[in-house]
């Protein structure tokens, strides 16, 4: 958003939760009935000829962080499946 802000893009947040249960990545869901960890600010941006567009790369961060037992980095595979599905894009 603090990009978007600086170089005047018109930019939106919207506020979710991630109630559904997790499939394919335990960290991008609902886990357990405790649902707290799985609030989200989303962030979109204006962009003439495409119109609003996804450009929240926390999810994949998210993946980084929290599907292994330790963290790992963007070359984990992994990372690299989950990446084109969530950066430009809403789960």
């Amino acid at each position: 958003m603090g990009l978007a802000r600086a170089s005047a893009c018109r930019r939106a947040t919207s506020t979710a939760c991630a109630c559904e249960v997790a499939v394919r990545y335990r960290s991008l869901g609902a886990g357990t009935a405790n649902i707290t960890r799985a609030q989200h600010c989303r962030a979109e941006v204006y962009l003439a000829g495409f119109g609003w567009v996804p450009v929240d790369p926390a999810d994949v961060r998210k993946v980084v962080l929290e599907e292994k037992a330790q963290p790992t980095d963007l070359s984990d595979p992994v990372v690299q499946a989950v990446r084109p599905k969530l950066f430009g894009a809403w789960r």
